[in-house]
């Protein structure tokens, strides 16, 4: 039964790259099937690897229930309690079930990325080609800010926010590379190319903070090569990504609207962030020990917002920082606790033969999570969790 269940595993260890194709109700379909397997797998014998991360990891997920009892709207926080369970039940297969149980290769490894590069591939090439046939009043043509955002997500069946979307594409791209860095192993030219048609349609969705993540994982990845290029290797680079900029189409340039970021504007999704932390500020220093509770939090910050723009137009905002969200709904408890999370990550990091990789994926993660709440849906929770266990899970087999 346990070769059954070791099979099932990797089969679905192999899936994970094509999370982004994933329906909404497949997604937790997929964790539940890997907890199952996993349980066969349970230790005998005790102690297991990592109980500090283990215990860490877990006490997030209860310090968010934990924060219902004392919301206003314990409805909606349980609902969305049940988005963020696999804040449970990763770190509960990986560490628990699977401690003993070496699931992880270099093999597995290299599949893994190369999947994950396929999988992108595959899904902008139906994005790019959906954009074509793609039509809403709101958005007459493709030169109208917010198109390319509305189509991916009005994607038939596999739409998701371009935040998600583009998060996937920028860690399948980090992921690949730093696999084939880390291996020493070239980059064929078609994978080459295949890295800059995914990063392409990254740029046209253009969700500012993971593109600047990226680019700056991209850096500590390669740092070592990079202090040894030539100054003109280097000017090209910069070069080409100036070129790129200046022919974006105005409408389409998220980037421009960081001009006029404290002026504030109803189609600058810049300027509302200023209102938006000036809100969470306020908010969290008349909450600043347990927090608001979960479910209370978009409604308090959506009454300050429209207080402060004018704007009722949006009834549901959130913080626009996971960090700020943690400290809002669970007070500081929560937050200092997800700090010792990735203190505890970055001390199994520092000990791998690959820890550059695996720091720039935790770079990309951790700074992406300054600018998005990503784990207030199924996807963010998911995928972070998962793609950051898989990663803890190969570090500790090698010990």
């Amino acid at each position: 039964m346990r070769k059954k269940a070791h099979f099932v595993l990797l089969k679905l260890l192999y899936l994970f790259p094509f999370i982004i194709f994933f329906p909404p109700f497949f997604k937790s379909a997929y964790v539940s099937l890997f907890v199952f397997a996993s349980l066969f797998f349970m230790p005998s014998i005790f102690p297991i690897k990592k109980p500090r991360l283990l215990i860490i990891s877990c006490l997030i997920f209860f310090v968010y229930a934990f924060s219902l009892f004392y919301s206003s709207n314990p409805n909606l926080g349980f609902r969305m309690l049940e988005t963020k369970l696999s804040l449970f039940l990763v770190p509960i297969s990986f560490l628990f079930f699977l401690s003993n149980t070496p699931i992880l290769n270099k093999i597995c490894y290299k599949k893994l990325s190369s999947l994950f590069l396929y999988s992108s591939l595959t899904y902008s090439v139906l994005l790019v080609k959906y954009f074509f046939i793609y039509t809403n009043p709101k958005y007459p043509n493709i030169y109208t800010s917010g198109f390319f955002q509305s189509a991916a997500n009005n994607l038939p069946l596999i739409g998701e926010h371009h935040i998600y979307i583009s998060l996937i594409l920028a860690a399948s791209i980090l992921f690949f590379l730093g696999v084939r860095h880390a291996t020493l192993n070239k980059i064929k030219g078609f994978e080459g190319l295949f890295v800059i048609l995914v990063f392409m349609v990254l740029w046209i969705l253009q969700a500012r903070s993971i593109l600047i993540s990226l680019a700056l994982s991209l850096l500590i990845l390669y740092w070592s090569n990079i202090k040894k290029m030539k100054s003109k290797k280097i000017f090209f680079i910069f070069f080409l990504g100036a070129v790129m900029f200046f022919m974006t189409p105005q409408g389409n340039n998220r980037f421009l609207e960081l001009s006029n970021y404290f002026r504030y504007n109803k189609l600058n999704s810049a300027s509302q962030r200023v209102i938006i932390y000036n809100c969470t500020k306020d908010l969290i220093i008349k909450n600043p020990i347990v927090g608001v509770g979960l479910g209370t939090t978009q409604r308090l910050i959506s009454n300050c917002f429209q207080q402060k723009s004018g704007d009722n137009s949006r009834t549901l905002i959130n913080t626009h920082n996971q960090y700020f969200d943690f400290y809002l709904t669970t007070g500081i408890w929560g937050l200092v606790l997800f700090f010792w999370f990735q203190k505890e990550v970055l001390r199994v990091f520092k000990f791998s033969e690959n820890q550059r990789l695996e720091k720039s994926v935790f770079f990309l993660f951790s700074a992406v999570l300054l600018f998005e709440n990503l784990f207030d849906r199924q996807t963010g929770v998911i995928f972070v969790y998962f793609f950051t266990f898989i990663l803890i899970k190969r570090c500790t087999e090698k010990k």
